[in-house]
């Protein structure tokens, strides 16, 4: 059933915009039960046109599917295995003391840095797995690649870290490209950022909620596994 606030709000308007195919399904709903109600003379019957958009022929209402949820450069780089060890000894040698690229697993994390993204759980997570070692005697390294809101956030990650056990360029690290520490924008850009996914060997998030979750449907264009809590869009 839908909420009679949004029954009202939909039918108010000139023009709709969704990121989902239930998006518009919803809407138009909304105008049929508005059209039943006889509070607008709207007919759901759709012309033939392209799928990103929906129109009802008799008002002037139309509705818009958006493009979403994955970067475009984000995608499957047909790595062999060679190539994939040389990209991890690219992007994680310089990052962690005697990486093992063959035998080490690197956890990342995309995210911005506030409460909700849940990184006290991540550095956790990173202490749990501290003493543990991987199938073949490797080590779990934690990788953040974290926007900072504001100068000191790096710091208090740091301090969390340390306060956990952790110690920076052995059991944690994060990445070195200074632009992500500048305000969170600009950030790495999707390219660039797709090979970390493509070098990790999982993307792990612990947010506490998220409204679509960008870094999880990227990685996983990029055929990188994720790890994510099972609530709210993840």
């Amino acid at each position: 059933a839908l909420e009679p606030h949004w029954t009202e709000i939909v039918t108010c308007v000139d023009r709709a915009a969704t990121y989902t195919d239930w998006g518009r399904e919803e809407t138009l709903k909304a105008l049929q039960a508005k059209a039943e109600l006889g509070m607008r003379n709207v007919e759901l019957k759709e012309e033939a046109k392209p799928a990103a958009e929906a129109r009802t022929p008799n008002s002037e209402l139309r509705i818009e599917v958006l493009p979403h949820g994955v970067e475009p450069e984000c995608r499957d780089l047909g790595l062999d295995r060679d190539g994939w060890l040389s990209l991890r000894n690219e992007l994680f040698a310089k990052q962690f003391t005697g990486f093992d690229a063959a035998r080490d697993v690197v956890l990342l994390t995309v995210c911005a840095h506030n409460k909700r993204k849940g990184l006290a759980q991540t550095l956790w997570t990173g202490r749990l797995l501290k003493e543990a070692r991987a199938f073949g005697g490797g080590r779990f390294r934690l990788l953040l690649h974290v926007a900072r809101k504001n100068p000191h956030d790096g710091s208090a990650l740091e301090v969390q870290a340390r306060q956990m056990g952790l110690v920076p360029g052995e059991d944690w690290q994060h990445t070195d490209d200074d632009r992500v520490w500048v305000g969170g924008n600009p950030k790495l850009a999707p390219a660039e950022l797709n090979r970390f996914y493509h070098a990790a060997d999982a993307l792990v998030s612990t947010s506490l909620g998220e409204g679509w979750g960008l870094p999880l449907t990227d990685a996983l264009a990029a055929g990188c596994p994720v790890f994510a809590p099972d609530h709210s869009a993840v």
